[in-house]
């Protein structure tokens, strides 16, 4: 899975067709009692607010001669599979109310949008037509479609990202093909069993409710983005204040009340965004990637752990003070039934740790304390953690320093299609503060960053960039030896 973002996609030129879901006659939205997750909530919000649209996208090139018709029914069979996509939003009264739409109440909708004689002018009319169509009170909130080229066809997704996570882009890509090959030779596809995103909505809203602070959950491994901590409602809190929530306070009254920002300087008011710059490219070849893998495992470490570590050293040989503090998101599908569910599947993690300026070694032993102390957060839901440090909390920027980590080799697509070459597509916005997503295929190592479109930022994010190399590589030649004690 190749990551990219709106201006850095090159799809090719050709005639675009697209599908939009819409129900039946006779069929209507039935009122659900699951509330929007923690994630839906924050989403809606600043949709409320005027934001702009935020949406995900994947593309892959399907083999043979384009067929439409095989695509249709793939598609139709693909939503069908996950009802998370059938939840509708409305706000009444100040809330966000969900209605769901049954499977077999679902059709789809096929519209010939017309040849595009350019890659660009493909670009501009997808980028257009996701903005449109990906938004989350607006139904669906996402559209389906594909572009019919000399050399095949290449099949599109986007979403809001109300209802899907980076992990739903690999599915979307794996799942959609494996239909997509089984009705084109008239077969009954062969895909697991899987879990509807509602469930896991009305789970963590149970969690939440219940304030069950004894319920510490398996750790889960570093995921995509989630949105940081924002003042809520205030659901039930623990009479005793459990560690969670002590980490959280102090994590935040130790940068002044708030979240995390970039330590570099990025030409920006905190609050004031602009629009948004994005770089994307690779940071180590496979080669190197297996060697710094295995020299942070050789360290009881991990290549998420390491990264951390290099992170901070390119940071502070940049200026940043020896105490870096960001957010990690996580994934949260820890149960099999979510495995290969679409939906908004994440968490966030606060970690901090000190920076030895020059030495990987100590740096990522510090990393690796701090990551497991972050994961201890993970005992108490989220929602009532942030409800119960609300007081200790002023939201100061829109967006928040984090740093993700995915690992694409081992997902179905990268290991069934890897000739389809997946493209996960992000929009672009606004920005006041730098996002890093890190990826990991059979390519190597790659960077995508989204930053405030500044002079400042960009020297700043260019600066850093090239301070990460220089420290994975060094960490990957000589391997990290484990700190006794």
């Amino acid at each position: 899975m190749h990551v990219t973002t709106t201006s850095a996609f090159d799809p090719p030129s050709g005639e675009v067709v697209e599908w939009t879901a819409f129900p039946l006659p006779g069929h209507e939205f039935a009122p659900s009692e699951v509330p929007p997750s923690l994630n839906q909530r924050f989403h809606l919000d600043g949709a409320r607010a005027g934001g702009a649209p935020q949406w995900l996208a994947v593309a892959f090139d399907l083999p043979g001669e384009p067929d439409t018709a095989a695509l249709e029914v793939a598609f139709g069979r693909w939503v069908r599979r996950h009802p998370g996509l059938l939840s509708r939003f409305a706000e009444h009264g100040g809330e966000f109310h969900r209605a769901v739409l049954a499977p077999d109440a679902l059709a789809l909708r096929r519209r010939e949008a017309g040849a595009f004689p350019s890659s660009a002018a493909v670009r501009a009319h997808l980028a257009r037509r996701f903005a449109e169509q990906c938004h989350p009170l607006r139904w669906p909130p996402f559209l389906l479609g594909a572009i019919r080229h000399e050399r095949g066809m290449t099949a599109f997704a986007a979403f809001d990202h109300s209802c899907a996570d980076a992990q739903s882009m690999a599915v979307v890509a794996h799942e959609v093909q494996v239909l997509h090959r089984a009705a084109v030779r008239g077969e009954e596809a062969a895909l697991p069993a899987v879990g509807d995103f509602v469930d896991h909505c009305a789970a963590e809203h149970a969690a939440v409710t219940a304030a069950r602070v004894d319920a510490v959950r398996t750790a889960p491994g570093p995921e995509w983005d989630a949105p940081g901590p924002e003042v809520l409602d205030a659901p039930p809190v623990p009479e005793v204040e459990h560690p969670a929530v002590t980490y959280w306070r102090d994590f935040l009254l130790e940068r002044g009340g708030t979240t995390p920002g970039f330590p570099l300087e990025l030409g920006v008011r905190p609050g004031e965004p602009v629009p948004q710059r994005s770089t994307t490219g690779r940071l180590l070849d496979a080669e190197c990637a297996d060697a710094f893998d295995a020299a942070c495992r050789s360290a009881a470490g991990s290549a998420f752990t390491g990264l951390l570590a290099a992170a901070g050293l390119a940071l502070r040989e940049l200026g940043a003070a020896d105490r870096i503090g960001l957010l990690v998101p996580l994934h949260t599908r820890h149960e099999p039934r979510w495995r290969h569910a679409v939906g908004w599947f994440t968490t966030n993690a606060p970690i901090a740790f000190n920076v030895v300026e020059g030495r990987f070694a100590e740096t990522h032993t510090h990393a690796k304390v701090a990551f497991r102390e972050a994961l201890g957060t993970l005992g108490v839901p989220l929602p009532n953690v942030l409800a119960a440090v609300a007081e200790d909390y002023r939201r100061v920027r829109r967006d928040i320093f984090m740093l993700s980590y995915v690992d694409y080799r081992a997902m179905p697509v990268s290991l069934e299609f890897p000739e389809s070459r997946p493209r996960h597509i992000s929009s672009e916005t606004v920005a006041d503060d730098v996002q890093l997503w890190v990826s990991r295929t059979d390519d190597g190592l790659f960077l995508r960053a989204r930053f405030p479109g500044t002079p400042a930022a960009e020297a700043a994010v260019r600066g850093f960039r090239a301070r990460l190399v220089a420290v994975l590589t060094a960490a990957a030649r000589r391997p990290v030896a484990v700190r006794a004690g």
